[in-house]
């Protein structure tokens, strides 16, 4: 600890006050502080202060920068406690956000630890959340369940996942609000769960061998930056006095959406499904369904808009077969979806599943974008709405597959399900990896000035995009799509990128100007290609800024050499290029 001032106005470091604050009570009830509750404090961006009463007990206060703390609490449990400390949040609240003026009561001023709620947020706390608890958060099956890989929630799968953290807590701390404004401040919630066994006695029973329970917790990580949460939450926390936790999901507000998880009607958009279940689907109008696994049986539950729930039995799962292929062996039309129907999904699979999706009918493009246009259920939030006819060959549905837009797309015979988003000024699809790609600056002093992007990448495996976009410039934009082998493709689609040259210069390790002698070289269709890339140096380059070009793979691998070779058959035998790519190879 630290005395910058001289007057007696001790600073301590991250390291000092986690490791003080589970040995405080936090509240003037006595309540103990956990980290939990740190995070939560240092989330909110509150300082904290730490007090040592005159019978040696700890006390740990929220602060703020426009009310600094009290050098004295009074109390009658413990009379009165010194100011020892304060740790200042490298992530303050801003000051324009700070809560008015505490009351002069010192227990007042420390223990209004609440972020500040809004209109909705008032109208959702009105209820008892103890009810609200009981009513959502006991769908947590036998403990033969296994939990599937790590999900990534919707909104609805989050609400209930919350309300079980807050059922094995005992605490409902903080409140709808706090966790909405933890989202508005950037946080994302990681959920892990646990089997302890506790005596029956401890469960409401008479005594007898212990019994499994399962328990889940919320922590929230990454946030504002610098960061003291990690950007990572952990697969593991360790507990000293107990089994440890295991991660089981993870929940983000949409980029650049800040949605209200606990909004005016957020009771009405909580699912009811076991929170073990590897796949949800919520069909607007008509219930959601879930599968999860039980003593080694997949099965299906259904829950209608009504409440009224069915569950069947899929089969028995052996080892290493596919959940999802025996449930559509099972139930063949479970992912067959009209275009029209909002649906929302979470799975611990989403590129297989986006495979396995069908639609019922053929949709029209013209007709859905009107229909998603006129659409008045809040499905699009946002800079959602500038996707929906963004994309010249995409067809806007509404799908949502673990929080991502999906939109269609017709490959070969059929449809494929594409991701897209609005991160930055320009949508684009959402990308597994990005295989070769390259951004620029354009500035000639006209409207048309701005950033632009050429990409070939992969969608998930076995589904490749090559798209280029610009700035301000709103000529129609499609996507170029194709199934097989991501290194053949960007071998063939590099030609159609105008400054493919300069991803060719950096993998190729020389800088050599293209001159339109290389146009002449060769005769017949070998040339087209040639031309192709070396058109791009008509293009008046001292408008242009270049990023770095992104090649997101390794020349000397298997896959690099696939592409190197793939990428020498698209030129003729005596052009400078291909004696360029030869020499790579070391041929």
């Amino acid at each position: 600890m630290t005395d910058p001032d001289g007057e007696g106005s001790i600073t301590m470091d991250i390291t000092e006050a986690g490791r003080l604050f589970p040995t405080a009570e936090i509240a003037p009830d006595g309540e103990s502080g956990n980290g939990q509750a740190f995070d939560a404090w240092l989330g909110e961006g509150a300082d904290v202060a730490f007090y040592r009463a005159l019978d040696g007990r700890l006390l740990a206060r929220q602060a703020r920068r426009a009310h600094p703390p009290s050098t004295k609490l009074f109390s009658d449990r413990y009379d009165s406690a010194q100011l020892i400390g304060v740790f200042l949040n490298p992530n303050p609240l801003p000051e324009a956000e700070e809560p008015e003026d505490p009351s002069e009561d010192p227990d007042d001023l420390v223990d209004d630890d609440e972020p500040e709620l809004g209109d909705d947020d008032e109208d959702a706390d009105q209820d008892n959340m103890g009810d609200l608890v009981d009513a959502f958060a006991v769908r947590w099956s036998a403990e033969e369940c296994p939990w599937p890989a790590v999900q990534t929630l919707n909104a609805r799968r989050a609400r209930q996942f919350l309300l079980a953290a807050i059922k094995s807590s005992g605490s409902e701390r903080g409140g709808s609000g706090f966790y909405n404004a933890l989202l508005m401040r950037d946080h994302r919630l990681a959920f892990y769960a646990r089997t302890v066994y506790r005596p029956r006695a401890s469960l409401g029973f008479y005594p007898g061998p212990e019994m499994p329970q399962r328990e889940v917790m919320c922590r929230h990580y990454g946030g504002p930056t610098p960061r003291l949460l990690p950007a990572v939450p952990p697969e593991i926390l360790e507990d000293l006095c107990d089994e440890p936790w295991q991660l089981v999901a993870t929940y983000q507000d949409r980029e650049y959406v800040h949605s209200t998880m606990f909004g005016w009607n957020w009771k009405e958009q909580v699912s009811t499904l076991p929170l073990e279940s590897l796949l949800t689907v919520h069909v607007s109008g008509n219930g959601e369904y879930g599968m999860h696994i039980e003593n080694e049986i997949l099965k299906l539950v259904r829950v209608g808009e009504d409440g009224t729930e069915s569950v069947t039995d899929l089969g028995r799962l052996g080892s290493g077969d596919d959940p999802l292929a025996l449930a559509l062996r099972a139930v063949p039309d479970l992912l067959t979806f009209d275009p029209h129907t909002a649906i929302d999904i979470t799975t611990d699979t989403p590129y297989k599943l986006a495979d396995a999706i069908r639609l019922s009918t053929d949709p029209d493009r013209d007709e859905m974008i009107d229909f998603m246009n006129r659409d008045g259920s809040d499905f699009l939030e946002g800079y959602e709405e500038g996707i929906v006819s963004y994309f010249d060959n995409l067809v806007p549905l509404r799908l949502r597959i673990n929080g991502l837009i999906h939109f269609a797309a017709r490959l070969d015979d059929g449809w494929a399900l594409i991701p897209v988003h609005h991160p930055y000024s320009l949508p684009a699809p959402v990308l597994n990896r990005t295989f070769l790609s390259i951004e620029y600056h354009f500035d000639a002093g006209g409207y048309s000035s701005g950033g632009g992007l050429e990409t070939i990448g992969e969608i998930r495996p076995g589904l490749n995009v090559r798209w280029e976009d610009f700035q301000d410039e709103m000529w129609n934009r499609s996507l170029t799509l194709s199934r097989g082998d991501l290194a053949t493709f960007a071998a063939e689609q590099l030609g159609e990128i105008r400054f493919g040259h300069h991803i060719l210069d950096s993998l190729l390790g020389t800088e050599d100007d293209l001159s339109e002698t290389e146009l002449t070289e060769g005769d017949g269709e070998d040339d087209t290609y040639e031309e192709e890339i070396v058109v791009a140096a008509c293009y008046d380059e001292r408008y242009y800024d270049f990023h770095a070009p992104e090649i997101g793979f390794e020349p000397r691998n298997e896959e690099g050499l696939r592409f190197l070779n793939a990428l020498l058959r698209q030129y003729s035998e005596g052009s400078d290029t291909a004696a360029r790519i030869r020499a790579v190879l070391g041929y």
